[in-house]
């Protein structure tokens, strides 16, 4: 049987919770309605846990990454308030300095494209793939620009992936990114579907649904090499064990 012996209740009335993580003694929550509040817990007494601390910042982090014990890496998107709700906008990706976890900081912002603008990050974290020996971050994204705001979309003007130097008291710096044009230029593939990325040594592969590509983190504009998937399905899964 599950029996509750702690609780903290009154956080955020009527607010959705978006993203959560619990490491150790310590819990993070994201909460979102119009803005995006960053509550910390201290959860070293499970029968009386305590709020500690609480940042407001625009839109919402979707997934929650820490880095070592004083930081989180956090992807979500922006928002556009228009009072009682807000319209989701540009990708948005954020570095948070929790060593304080009374006074959470809010140390880089990063905001990506306009309306329409995504990753599967957003709903994947095994999209999301921090590389800590290097400080590098990468992921997939689909970006639009152009929009007016409100719920308009603007132009797709790149869908590939991005790949970030991270200083965790600087913040991001883009290193480069890599589209899959290419594999596309045929009938195979009606979707581009950007899924992963792998790093090996100095060397990053970014993998979609109808191929593969290899490149020198020092050199992200020629591959090394440029692997095509002989069958691509469009929907399909050509690697199951990347979702393993």
């Amino acid at each position: 049987n599950l029996e509750i012996v702690g609780e903290v209740r009154g956080i955020a009335p009527s607010e959705r919770i978006y993203a959560t993580r619990f490491l150790g003694d310590v819990g993070f929550m994201v909460t979102f309605e119009i803005i995006d509040p960053l509550f910390t817990f201290d959860l070293s007494d499970p029968t009386d846990p305590q709020l500690l601390g609480e940042l407001e910042v625009p839109g919402y982090s979707g997934y929650i990454h820490p880095v070592g014990d004083d930081h989180l890496l956090t992807i979500g998107q922006d928002a556009e308030n228009m009072g009682d709700f807000a319209w989701f906008q540009g990708l948005q990706i954020s570095v948070y300095d929790v060593s304080d976890l009374a006074d959470p900081i809010l140390n880089d912002m990063e905001i990506i494209g306009g309306r329409g603008t995504g990753s599967e990050a957003l709903h994947d974290h095994k999209a999301f793939n921090y590389f800590p020996p290097k400080e590098i971050l990468a992921f997939p994204i689909r970006i639009y620009e152009g929009g007016q705001g409100g719920p308009e979309f603007g132009e797709s003007v790149f869908s590939g992936f991005r790949i970030y130097d991270v200083d965790l008291s600087q913040g991001y710096t883009l290193r480069g990114q890599v589209d899959h044009d290419d594999f596309y230029v045929g009938d195979g593939c009606h979707y581009q579907w950007m899924r992963r990325t792998i790093f090996i040594g100095d060397s990053i592969l970014t993998i979609s649904n109808a191929g593969m590509k290899i490149h020198a983190l020092d050199d992200l504009t020629d591959p090394t090499a440029s692997i095509p998937f002989p069958e691509c399905e469009g929907y399909g899964y050509p690697f199951p064990f990347l979702d393993g």
